[in-house]
This record gives C-alpha cells, structure tokens and sequence, in this order.
C-alpha cells in the first residue's frame, strides 16, 4: 500500500510515517457525543463496528483514536479489508448474524437502506456526516428500504429517541 502511495505521489522518497499523518490528516477527532452513546448502549447491549476500513487505516485508527475500538474488541466487528467487501453491498449485511435487534447506524443514507434492506433496522445520523465519504459516494440508493426500519437522526437526541423506539433504552 505505501509503494503504491509513494508511486501516486510520485515521491518514492516519502516516509511511511509522512503518508500515515496525511491519511491520518483525513480524519476528524471522535466524535464524543456518539462515542458517549456507544458506551451507554453497550452496558446493556452488543455493540459492534462495521467501518469501510483499509488494514492500515484499522492500524492507524486503533492508535490514533483507541477508544473508538477500546471495548468493543469481544463484539461483532466487520472491517471492509477483511472482509474484501464494503457496505456498498449488500452481500455484506449477511456477514453478522445471530443478533436480534441489528441496528445500524451510520451517516451515508445508502448503506442504512441497504441494512434495512437487509433486514436490519437503521439509523441515518445526518449531523455527523462523513465529508470524505460524501465526496467519495458516487452510488445511489437501489433499495427500497421500509420507513419502519428506517429512521433519521438529525442529532444525538434524534439518535437516542431512534433507539428507545427500536427498544434500545441508553
């Protein structure tokens, strides 16, 4: 991955740890508010991560923030890299069974119709949106997810109302 980062640049001169802090560079600090529900959640429930994640960036990720995965290491987690597989496909959505209720949540309006899709219940969280995965987004919705499975959550108290409905009390 570093050799090929080093050919796109064109710069086979540039430390591993230079192309680490400009990945690194991409990433907003946690957000508190989410994490502080994700603890409050797992006291009670399973709590798992499912992230579109290369090996380096899980690498990176568990250094830089560790308490986004501090926790959560005995838990269903579902990495993208290994996986070989993102939430841009359904198929995914049948890798994590055995759960009952499944609640996803994320901020890419796609992947929680997928989810749902799935036979998940989801929640859209629209106030964190992930600007480089916007960016990133090219695809568009292709399921036709049920609005009961399907909330939206414009902030952390949306959030937590979307999760006492799907039964989850924080």
């Amino acid at each position: 991955f570093m050799v090929k980062i080093k050919k796109l640049l064109d710069h086979e001169d540039i430390s591993d740890d230079d192309i680490k802090e400009l990945i690194a560079s991409t990433w907003g600090n946690p957000i508190d508010e989410v994490l502080a529900v994700k603890s409050k959640v797992k006291e009670k429930y399973t709590v798992g991560n499912f992230s579109n994640i290369t090996h380096l960036q899980l690498e990176m990720l568990g250094e830089k923030f560790p308490q986004l995965l501090e926790g959560y290491l005995d838990y269903p987690s579902l990495y993208s890299c290994q996986v070989g597989a993102t939430k841009a496909e359904a198929g995914i959505y049948e890798r994590i069974q055995g759960y009952n209720p499944i609640i996803f949540i994320d901020d890419n309006e796609t992947y929680v119709k997928n989810a749902v899709t799935a036979g998940w219940k989801g929640i859209w969280l629209t106030s964190y949106i992930d600007q480089f995965e916007a960016v990133r987004s090219v695809h568009t919705a292709t399921s036709t997810a049920p609005a009961a499975e399907l909330k939206v959550a414009n902030s952390i108290p949306d959030l937590e109302k979307a999760l006492w409905e799907y039964g989850i009390k924080t």
